[in-house]
């Protein structure tokens, strides 16, 4: 399931979400996100950043490291593929907010899902991405894609004055 829910503020979209798709379903299974306007891909979905290492040898130098950490896309779809039984929720509140195709960037490829067969549900199309991949033990080398109890549930107000343009390729892979 993909969908934006629209509406101007105050009706109610992430109270629908809430009580007619979340209800009952485990907080460990829904991850929230707001989009604003430095919102970036590397929010979204990780980035490497540095870490600093104590010496395992007293009075020796510590190290500099670099680590994956995850985003929020990047922990729900791991949590997605621990157990393909439960569903997991990606909640985007904001959406108009940032920029829609620079925070996705090339994840927007794995939006479009397979609708019949044996892949239905899941990505129609994969995506090459190391640093994501290399942190989900369930992802075949480093190829990524959505599996089906992935669902991605969004927010847009309509009255918003500041906000970024969603097009219409980006639009039309949601309900």
């Amino acid at each position: 399931m993909q969908t934006i829910f629209y509406g101007a503020p105050g009706t109610g979209k992430s109270y629908k979400i809430d009580t007619d798709i979340l209800s009952g379903v485990s907080t460990d299974h829904i991850f929230r996100v707001t989009f604003y306007p430095d919102f970036s891909y590397s929010d979204f979905v990780g980035q490497l950043l540095p870490s600093v290492r104590p010496s395992a040898v007293p009075g020796g130098a510590s190290t500099i490291t670099y680590e994956f950490q995850k985003g929020v896309f990047t922990q729900a779809l791991e949590k997605a593929y621990e157990n393909n039984a439960i569903d997991v929720y990606l909640v985007i509140e904001e959406m108009s907010r940032g920029d829609c195709a620079a925070i996705f960037g090339d994840i927007f490829q794995l939006l479009d899902r397979s609708k019949t067969g044996a892949d239905a549900g899941y990505s129609r199309y994969f995506i090459n991405n190391e640093l994501i991949s290399k942190d989900i033990v369930a992802l075949p080398g480093n190829t990524v894609k959505l599996p089906a109890n992935f669902h991605i549930l969004g927010t847009v107000n309509t009255s918003d004055q500041n906000v970024f343009v969603m097009d219409t390729a980006f639009k039309r892979r949601f309900e």
